[in-house]
């Protein structure tokens, strides 16, 4: 800027920008004592010549908040030349997100209940602003003192730059060469996260290398049944991949060539340290860590991001990654302290305008989400974080949402009590869209549903449940409430204008209810069977399948694992069509775990792990099984192998992985495989018929199980 244009701005910005609070008398201390940011446009010298001087008198203070001072909702893009990054983090136009507020308005009653209408998703102006919420709302024994003085590499301040599906996915995959299984999605075309991948031709697994920690990836090819190792990446690899020695490997996805880790590492903070009980002296970090396995043989680093947090969940959609993280936040002892409770995300920390706040924040976690372009595996093209409690995520095809439930109320009301937030995404960029609050807890993200612009869900409140539609206005616009008394929610699946759900005391009502009429929704049928279902699945347009347990509805007693499947050809009058009972199974995690199972009614498959005693013999057996279903016959058992323990090696080493409960299953053509971290082994799906397994260990030696 020469000096012509520095004087025409000032004269513009004299003539309509008012004297900001933070440079009244009372402020100017604080000004003062501001610890300098880094990498920031404002550090030249000059600028601090022009900062003092803003102290001075009016009309320079005027120029120091046109030039430094940004307005909440936008930020002037010739401050950010030279840093693309903050530049797009600052393009939010509208964090009121609707321009139209009147609905919310309207909607509060004389009681202050605004559960009918969206609320703005807000911004906090500043650090200041947002450090009282997190001291307000944090439990008061928990604070941190600092080893010395307040942080003087501090990234921020709180100056004047800083005012700020529906049937679900299971469905057969195919290539030019290959038919293969993929994880159990909830959305199709929405894919989730899981310990094991394929891609059709090498099969991908998280294991643990020589101890109980996800550390380590097995690549084996997988042809016609054969199984040949290609390769390992060591936890030393992706440990100097991530600058991290202590981390483990979450989850995982494969998509074009590219191979995506997720991993949690832990870091001591050498700054902050614990003076009371409550948060540990360490901090939680996600890494996104991308490989290129066009060579599955030479897995190649193509890059790593990183964001505050515990890793909670994620989708992939159409090249992006999406990836939502929890943090913990710490409580200093002064708000200029920013790194110990604004999120940092890829060595930045995150500015106001990308921070929001619920319309009652009474808790202290941060929700951090993040857009990544799997071709650009360095970067984020954007990064969010919500001041909230711990909840739940439900990703449509256009929308993420994201569900926290408080008990009190988000307005102070008592019981059970679920906020909703709604954001826009698309290539990467998280955008918010508003909130709703209504009663009741949800109980997983298949409580959720969006379809034609509404979002339905089920949630239990009190002693009952009720089921709520919401328009793209984030309104509440249908409700039906006082479903099953003295019961809860168990599961729940949609599909077009029918929602299905399954309470539980005694007996196994599901419901089916009309959402053709959004604004008056409706129950159709409620079949009334022992047992309940924890896992809801479209088989057919006219067929649900149900996996649960059988209950004695006299005793109470449990009788074993259930399939059940449900003919809903008929909405007003839903028969269970089919059930089998496991009596020696009494548990299963695709009860809790929909990816654990492996479900295609293309290929007429369900296949899940089981844990199974026997009373007469007192055998405790673990095993994988698999079932098939045919109208008018029911289910049968197809294939069920016993889970063997772990074997002793020629040189004395105990050969394990993860935990039994943690193998899946898939196929490839012809060709089931059964994967359990690093063991793999494989069997013709027309015999059933075992072909041979594999042990792929990081040293090299490739064990082969004929």
């Amino acid at each position: 800027m020469n000096e012509q244009d520095f004087q025409q701005r000032i004269r513009e910005i004299t003539e309509e920008t008012p004297i900001p609070e933070s440079l009244s008398p009372e402020h100017i201390l604080d000004n003062l004592n501001e610890p300098p940011r880094r990498k920031r446009w404002y550090q030249h010298p000059w600028m601090n010549v022009a900062a003092s001087f803003a102290l001075l008198g009016i009309i320079t203070s005027a120029i120091i908040i046109g030039l430094n001072q940004q307005p909440n909702n936008s930020m002037d893009s010739s401050s950010m030349e030279g840093n693309a990054m903050d530049t797009e983090k600052n393009e939010v136009a509208d964090n009121a997100v609707f321009e139209d507020d009147s609905a919310c308005a309207e909607s509060i009653d004389e009681t202050g209940d605004c559960n009918a209408g969206n609320h703005p998703i807000a911004t906090p102006e500043d650090y200041k602003e947002l450090f009282g919420i997190l001291d307000e709302f944090s439990e008061p024994e928990i604070y941190f003192e600092t080893d010395g003085a307040i942080q003087e590499n501090a990234v921020a301040s709180d100056g004047a730059s800083f005012d700020s599906t529906e049937a679900g996915s299971s469905a057969t995959n195919t290539t030019d060469t290959h038919r293969y299984s993929d994880t159990n999605n909830q959305v199709e075309a929405v894919a989730e996260a899981d310990i094991v991948k394929t891609d059709g031709s090498y099969i991908y697994s998280c294991y643990s290398e020589r101890d109980y920690t996800t550390n380590a990836v097995a690549i084996a090819k997988a042809d016609n049944g054969t199984l040949r190792a290609a390769a390992t990446i060591s936890p030393e690899e992706i440990s100097k991949a991530i600058a991290c020695d202590d981390f483990n490997i979450r989850e995982m996805y494969i998509c074009d060539n590219r191979l995506i880790l997720l991993c949690v590492g832990t870091q001591t903070n050498g700054t902050w340290r614990q003076v009371s009980y409550g948060v540990p002296d360490s901090l939680s970090i996600t890494y996104i860590l991308t490989y290129d396995v066009s060579t599955p043989s030479k897995p190649k680093v193509l890059g790593v991001t990183s964001q505050d947090g515990s890793y909670n969940s994620s989708r992939l959609v159409d090249g992006y990654l999406y990836t939502f993280s929890i943090k913990h936040t710490q409580v200093p002892n002064h708000h200029r302290a920013y790194e110990a409770y604004v999120p940092n995300v890829n060595g930045e920390l995150l500015l106001c305008p990308d921070i929001y706040l619920p319309t009652c924040p009474n808790a202290s976690i941060y929700q951090i989400m993040t857009g990544m372009d799997i071709n650009q595996a360095d970067s984020f093209v954007s990064s969010k974080a919500v001041l909230s409690r711990t909840g739940t995520y439900y990703v449509s095809t256009e929308h993420i949402f994201f569900a926290q439930t408080t008990w009190g109320g988000v307005y102070g009301t008592e019981g059970y009590q679920t906020e909703i937030l709604r954001f826009h995404y698309k290539d990467g960029i998280i955008q918010p869209e508003g909130s709703i609050a209504v009663d009741g807890y949800l109980l997983n993200q298949f409580s959720m549903d969006e379809y034609d612009g509404y979002l339905r869900l089920v949630a239990t409140v009190d002693n009952e449940n009720a089921l709520y539609v919401i328009n793209k206005q984030m309104q509440l616009v249908g409700t039906i409430d006082n479903l099953a008394p003295d019961e809860r929610v168990y599961s729940a699946r949609f599909m077009g204008d029918v929602g299905y759900f399954v309470t539980y005391r005694e007996t196994d009502p599901l419901f089916a209810v009309d959402l053709s009429d959004p604004e008056n929704p409706e129950i159709m049928d409620a079949l009334k069977i022992p047992g309940f279902s924890n896992y809801l699945h479209f088989y057919s347009e006219d067929l649900l399948f149900g996996f649960g347990e059988e209950i004695n509805p006299i005793t109470g007693e449990f009788m074993g694992l259930k399939l059940s499947m449900f003919d809903i050809s008929d909405p007003y009058n839903i028969t269970e069509a089919d059930k089998t009972v496991l009596k020696n199974a009494y548990y299963s995690v695709a009860q809790y775990n929909h990816k654990s199972l492996l479900i295609d009614p293309e290929m007429n498959l369900i296949g899940f792990y089981t844990e199974c005693y026997d009373e007469t013999t007192y055998e405790y057996v673990e095993a994988y099984a698999i079932y098939s279903y045919v109208e008018g016959k029911g289910f049968h058992e197809e294939f069920t192998c016993a889970l063997s323990e772990d074997e002793i090696l020629a040189d004395g080493i105990a050969e394990y992985s993860t935990n039994f409960y943690n193998i899946r299953g898939l196929y490839i053509d012809d060709y089931l495989y059964l994967i359990n971290g690093n063991r793999f082994s494989s069997y013709s799906l027309d015999t059933y018929e075992y072909v041979e397994g594999l042990i792929i260990r990081g040293d090299g030696n490739h064990i082969h199980k004929e």
